[in-house]
C-alpha cells in the first residue's frame, strides 16, 4: 500500500483529525508521539507497561504485530493509524481483522513511531522507534 492511496480497506484522513480524536480520549495527547502519549497517560495516573523488544525491528510484519498485540483484546471498531512511515497521511479502518490488513501494507510499521487509536474502546497502542511498545487503556 502506498501512503497516498485508500485501498485495502484503509481510508486516508488528515493527521489533525486523528489528533483531535486521540485528545478526546486522552486529554493533552494532541501530539501523536510515543513520548507525549506516555507522558500524558502516566501524568493522569494510568498504569502503563513500557515493553522493550530489542529485536522488534528485525521481525516480519506478522511477527511484530503478534508481539505488540499479544494478550491485547483488539476491538472490532474504528481504528485510527498514524505511522511515521505513512506521513503526511493518517488512516482509518473499520473492521474485525486489522491484523490481515496490516500484513498487506508494504511499509514496515514497527521500526518507526506508530500509533493505533481505537476511540470507542478507549485503547491507544503505541510502537516506539527505539524498539519498544505500550498500550494505554482509558477507562470511560
Amino acid at each position: 500500500m502506498k501512503h497516498t492511496d485508500t485501498r485495502d480497506g484503509f481510508e486516508r484522513i488528515d493527521v489533525a483529525a486523528a489528533k483531535v480524536i486521540t485528545e478526546r480520549i486522552l486529554p493533552g495527547a494532541s501530539v501523536l508521539s510515543p513520548d507525549k502519549i506516555y507522558e500524558v497517560a502516566t501524568g493522569l495516573g494510568l498504569e502503563i507497561e513500557f515493553i522493550k523488544c530489542a529485536h522488534l525491528h528485525s521481525m516480519s510484519q506478522a511477527e511484530a504485530f503478534d508481539t505488540v498485540f499479544a494478550g491485547v483484546s483488539i476491538p472490532e471498531s474504528v481504528v485510527f493509524l498514524v505511522a511515521d512511515v505513512l506521513l503526511p497521511n493518517a488512516f482509518t479502518y473499520t473492521g474485525a481483522d486489522i491484523r490481515s490488513l496490516i500484513l498487506q501494507v508494504n511499509e514496515y510499521l514497527f521500526d518507526l513511531d506508530t500509533v493505533f487509536v481505537w476511540p470507542e474502546a478507549g485503547l491507544i497502542s503505541v510502537v516506539h522507534h527505539e524498539g519498544a511498545y505500550f498500550h494505554v487503556i482509558v477507562k470511560k
